[in-house]
C-alpha cells in the first residue's frame, strides 16, 4: 500500500506515518527532507540550527512572506523528488511506502500532485470544527511552519494574535475544500484521537473505503 497523509499542520500525519513506519512501511517525512534542503538559512551566526517553524515565523512576522515562498519552492523541490523515486522504478511495487506531506501541500502545482496521486492513495485527515480551537493553541505555542496563501489579514484594534486566530478558520474552510479535492478517502481525526486506535485500525479504515 502507498499513502500520502494529506491535511493541516497539527492534524496527526506525523504521529500516524511513524505508526505506519513501526509497521514496516517506508516513510517520506516531508518537514524533515525540506528542513534539510533549507538547512544553511536554518543556521544562526552561531551556527545553531533553529526549528523550522522559528525560521518561518509567524504571517505577522517581518520577512514572513518571502520565507514562504522560499519554503514553498523547496517542497516542491522535495515532492518532485518523491514523485521520480516513483517514477524511476526506486520503489519496489510490492514496498509499503507513506509520505507524510506537509499541510501546505495542495499549493503546489497541481500537475505534480497529479503526479504523485498516480503512485499514492490520498488519505485526508479532516479534522473538524470541534478542534480548531485546539490546533491553534497547538501552533501558536509550538510553531511549526504554516504557509498562510495571503489568508491573514489584520483589523483595526486588532491584535495580532487576534487576527490570526480569526484567520485561521478561514484558512482550514479555503484548505479543507483543496484537500477534499484532491481526496481519495478521508479519515475523520476525531475519531482516532485518544489513544484507542493504532496504525493496524486506520489501515483497516483505509481498506474499507478503497474501491473493490
Amino acid at each position: 500500500m502507498k499513502l500520502t497523509l494529506i491535511g493541516m499542520s497539527g492534524c496527526g500525519k506525523s504521529h500516524w506515518s511513524k505508526a505506519l513506519t513501526q509497521q514496516g512501511f517506508k516513510c517520506f517525512a516531508c518537514d524533515e527532507l525540506i528542513a534539510r534542503k533549507l538547512l544553511v538559512r536554518l543556521k544562526t551566526h552561531d551556527d545553531i540550527l533553529l526549528e523550522l517553524g522559528e525560521w518561518m515565523g509567524f504571517p505577522y512576522h517581518p520577512g514572513y512572506n518571502r520565507k514562504e515562498r522560499r519554503y514553498l519552492a523547496v517542497e516542491e523541490e522535495v515532492i518532485r523528488d518523491i514523485v521520480c523515486d516513483f517514477e524511476s522504478g526506486t520503489l519496489e511495487d510490492n514496498m509499503d511506502v507513506v509520505v507524510d506531506s506537509t499541510g501546505s501541500l495542495i499549493y503546489l502545482d497541481t500537475k505534480l500532485l497529479e503526479r504523485l496521486k498516480r503512485h499514492t492513495t490520498f488519505v485526508y485527515f479532516h479534522s473538524p470544527p470541534s478542534l480548531w480551537k485546539e490546533m491553534l493553541l497547538s501552533y501558536s505555542s509550538n510553531p511549526r511552519p504554516m504557509v498562510w496563501n495571503d489568508m491573514y489579514s489584520k483589523r483595526d484594534g486588532e491584535t495580532n494574535e487576534q487576527a490570526m486566530a480569526r484567520c485561521y478558520e478561514d484558512l482550514i474552510a479555503s484548505r479543507d475544500r483543496l484537500y477534499s479535492q484532491f481526496a481519495d478517502i478521508t479519515v475523520n481525526t476525531e475519531k482516532f484521537k485518544g489513544g484507542h486506535f493504532d496504525a493496524l485500525d486506520l489501515l483497516k479504515e483505509i481498506q474499507s473505503q478503497l474501491p473493490l
